[in-house]
């Protein structure tokens, strides 16, 4: 599942950032997965951390200087049956796409980085 991004026009996973009432890492991707897709038929395959990324991103519209974020990231499974229900003023879009798909809509390195990282994964669960 990706989320075409409103302010950066681009697709990525979803995502977001840790709030105060969050107790832990996993519960803040729980929320964050549920939030910007409204599903709630979802688990986490495992506790270890999936991936890192850290990208710089641009000076903004509202002047915050430029900086990195640092993207932790863990593996999730959904139900894709499940009603996808996203807020239009953070996403244009919040669709499942094949990774095929995924290929031509983005060559974003970090993207491609976690199919093959998923592709991995499922080969050695078989």
């Amino acid at each position: 599942m990706l989320t075409h991004h409103v302010k950066l026009n681009d697709w990525f996973q979803l995502g977001g950032h840790i709030e105060a009432s969050d107790t832990n890492i996993i519960e803040a991707c729980s929320r964050e997965l549920q939030e910007e897709s409204g599903l709630t038929q979802f688990r986490l395959l495992s506790p270890k951390i999936f991936d890192i990324d850290v990208h710089k991103i641009p000076r903004s519209k509202k002047n915050v200087p430029e900086h990195f974020h640092f993207d932790i990231r863990f593996l999730f499974e959904a139900n894709e049956e499940e009603s996808i229900n996203f807020d239009v003023s953070e996403s244009n879009n919040v669709a499942w796409k094949s990774f095929e798909e995924i290929r031509v809509l983005t060559s974003n390195p970090s993207i491609s980085r976690m199919i093959e990282k998923t592709e991995k994964e499922k080969s050695y669960s078989k």
